[in-house]
């Protein structure tokens, strides 16, 4: 770990204080508020959420959610990920590095890096919450959690059920996630966790490049179902002060089926300005050891 005094890059940490005090409906609309960054929402509540860091494209920019690495390569953004699949309410921290990080982290950390910690159960006791939301244009949230723990075990397991947007609006936003986490310390100088996360999205949006709900010529909306899987466990033993040993392993699993309309030329007598429909599935798993 490196100290925020000692870096020399750009570097934005919001704590799970200033999280709970934004309160954001979406991770989308977390993002939007974070300074230094620039976050567009494709369509309504079911376009994709990019992320762009001092002007890259959203497949520069490394997405990491406990340290694994989510940016798929075989998707059509050509690697960026789509910030709107994610749950706000099981996020502790974020930490963001403005600026290159591709020596370390490859050709996806050109533009940036964010890091996504989640919540760990808390230490004493069982506690919960439930919470639920209601608001206009479909507008429809329930979470909840569970947390357990003692001086040397904790966990958590949470859910999330959201649907957001209407088809007549421009797309809408169905997703369902879970998550949960063990942790263990079997001595003062070591750690073992192990973890999971779900995510079950089916949506609804006008194309990229359509001109969307005010320009479209062709008012079909495009159809896409995604699951993502994350499951690992994570090792950590001190020995001393100088000396961190830490071991990741971790498996990230993601299947898309996507239905995209046709695209209407702009130019009536130019026809090859137009996009034709396209079908595309995806099926993409990557496992780690670090």
């Amino acid at each position: 770990p490196v100290q925020l005094r000692e870096t020399s890059q750009g570097v934005t940490i919001i704590n799970e204080k200033a999280i709970a005090a934004r309160n954001p409906a979406s991770a989308v609309e977390l993002f939007q508020q974070i300074p230094g960054i620039q976050i567009d929402q494709v369509g309504n509540a079911g376009g994709q959420g990019n992320i762009y860091i001092r002007g890259s494209e959203p497949n520069h920019t490394l997405i990491l959610i406990d340290g694994v690495r989510l940016n798929d390569p075989t998707n059509n953004r050509g690697g960026g990920y789509d910030l709107s699949s994610l749950d706000p309410s099981s996020i502790e921290r974020v930490e963001i590095i403005r600026g290159a990080g591709s020596a370390m982290y490859g050709a996806d950390a050109m533009g940036g890096i964010v890091n996504i910690v989640t919540k760990r159960g808390k230490l004493g006791g069982i506690g919960g919450s439930v919470r639920g939301e209601v608001g206009g244009q479909g507008y429809r949230q329930a979470q909840g959690s569970v947390s357990f723990g003692s001086n040397r075990f904790q966990g958590l397991i949470g859910a999330l059920k959201l649907k957001d947007g209407r088809k007549e609006d421009g797309g809408e936003l169905d997703l369902k996630s879970f998550h949960g986490s063990l942790s263990f310390q079997p001595t003062e100088s070591s750690d073992i966790r192990v973890y999971a996360r779900r995510n079950d999205r089916d949506s609804t949006a006008f194309p990229e490049s359509s001109g969307g709900i005010r320009l479209a010529i062709n008012r079909d909306l495009e159809q896409r179902d995604a699951k993502e899987t994350i499951y690992g466990a994570d090792f950590s033993f001190d020995p001393s002060e100088k000396i961190e040993l830490n071991l990741k392993l971790a498996n990230y699993q993601r299947d898309e089926d996507k239905n995209t309309p046709a695209i209407a030329p702009a130019d009536p007598g130019d026809p090859f300005t137009g996009i034709p429909a396209a079908t595309s599935s995806i099926d993409f798993e990557r496992k780690s050891a670090l």
